[in-house]
């Protein structure tokens, strides 16, 4: 009678959802060989994990891939010949447009340490060579398990570098730019607040950029790895506070991401006795971070329609925490953007050869998770006109706002990159 009552009262909770179930992936992604570590681009569409093989008798992991079939099952994995090699590559982080991955390299020749942090892109399609990220994130002690931010422009990873609180730490950079060869520049690695003696490993910024998952033996007295959330406030985190069960068991877990809808996450655990697995889960309110809203397109010239090699900015008015920097669209001219909800952002597109392009987008109320945007382009040409859409002026006054600086600043920017340019300024009050 007590075990048909607890399966009852599991039953009912289940029903309430009160108690979230974990599901294992098909077996289109799982094997009888481990698999762990899964990446996930921001609108669904392809997942990146590890796979631990039997390659010449020894065992060697690499980057296997799927993608979504039209009925939104995952398709059979395949592995990812550009960039697996004969050592060990994976704990990977693959950008919001699912063209750009930063990932674990060890004993690599252009390696620093045992297992350096390397990044790739895809050009025409195809995945370029490894390249080293340099020094100043790579030392000669373990750099892993990188996260990179929805807008490029932040990079979390793990290392038990010196200068940390003890065991695996996560670390915080912010990229600086690109120097005159292509290779990116970091800036110094920072330790984050919630690191602990112990070790702090896999962590996952969220697409809203202020919401971190990681795992950690530091903060229970278990053994083993278990997931935890933390919130960013300025420029700290939060108290960790642990995720729970289905996914914290007596195993380790770890590799935890979650979808850019905030909806569901998948983490790797080896609480199959035969191996590691890749599960999901819906993932409960308390745990879910802010809303975002993916926005995405192409930029194309408004003449021809042929697409258009940019770039992107953002800013949210009133919220200079909320920023979006600038953000290379690809060769295709297409673009995909992760920005919070309920908050007003002011776009700026730019392209060699073109006016700018720019618009508010408007989130602050109840917005769709995904939008489709096509942004056209006007060639440099007499009498072509360009309309500043990011102008503001106080009430009743003839006095610029703040928020209007960045649209006077492409302004000059355009005059400064076209000294032949000549432009007519003309306006309207509002009353």
């Amino acid at each position: 009678k007590k075990i048909i009552l607890f399966l009852a009262t599991v039953f009912l909770c289940q029903a309430k959802g009160q108690i979230p179930v974990s599901q294992r992936l098909s077996d289109s992604i799982n094997t009888k060989n481990h698999e762990y570590w899964p990446s996930i681009t921001a609108n669904d569409s392809i997942l990146i994990f590890n796979r631990l093989i039997n390659k010449d008798g020894y065992k060697n992991e690499d980057f296997y891939y799927s993608t979504k079939d039209s009925a939104g099952n995952w398709t059979e994995a395949k592995p990812l010949v550009a960039l697996n090699t004969y050592e060990n590559e994976g704990a990977q982080t693959i950008s919001a447009d699912g063209q750009f991955m930063i990932f674990t390299s060890c004993n690599h020749p252009q390696s620093v340490g045992s297992c350096d942090l390397f990044y790739s892109f895809k050009h025409n399609g195809e995945w370029t060579p490894a390249r080293n990220l340099g020094e100043t994130l790579n030392t000669r002690y373990w750099e892993t398990q990188p996260s990179l931010s929805a807008d490029g422009t932040e990079l979390y990873f793990v290392s038990n570098r010196p200068g940390g609180k003890g065991g695996m730490d996560i670390w915080h950079c912010k990229l600086l730019g690109f120097n005159e060869t292509g290779g990116m520049q970091w800036s110094e690695p920072e330790n984050l607040n919630i690191n602990t003696p112990k070790n702090e490993m896999s962590p996952f910024i969220h697409s809203d950029n202020e919401t971190l998952y990681f795992s950690s033996d530091g903060y229970t007295k278990k053994v083993g790895l278990d997931v935890f959330v933390a919130r960013k406030t300025g420029a700290t985190f939060s108290t960790p506070t642990n995720i729970g069960s289905p996914v914290n068991t007596d195993a380790d877990e770890m590799g935890f991401i979650v979808n850019a809808a905030g909806t569901t996450a998948y983490f790797s655990s080896d609480q199959n006795a035969n191996n590691r697995d890749i599960y999901s889960f819906p993932l409960p309110a308390k745990f879910r971070p802010k809303k975002v809203q993916i926005l995405q397109g192409k930029v194309l010239n408004s003449k021809d329609k042929s697409p258009v090699f940019a770039t992107l900015s953002l800013y949210a008015q009133n919220d200079r925490t909320a920023t979006y920097n600038t953000i290379t669209v690809l060769e295709n001219g297409q673009y995909l953007l992760c920005l919070r909800k309920g908050k007003l952002w002011h776009l700026s597109v730019q392209a060699d050869g073109y006016l700018f392009h720019s618009e508010r987008i408007d989130l602050q109320e109840e917005a769709p998770d995904m939008q489709q945007k096509n942004i056209e382009l006007t060639p440099i040409e007499k009498n072509a006109t360009l309309t500043l859409r990011n102008i503001f002026f106080d009430t009743d006054k003839a006095t610029l706002k703040e928020e209007s600086k960045a649209e006077l600043q492409n302004v000059k920017q355009l005059l400064e990159q076209n000294p032949t340019l000549r432009i007519e300024l003309s306006g309207h009050t509002d009353n």
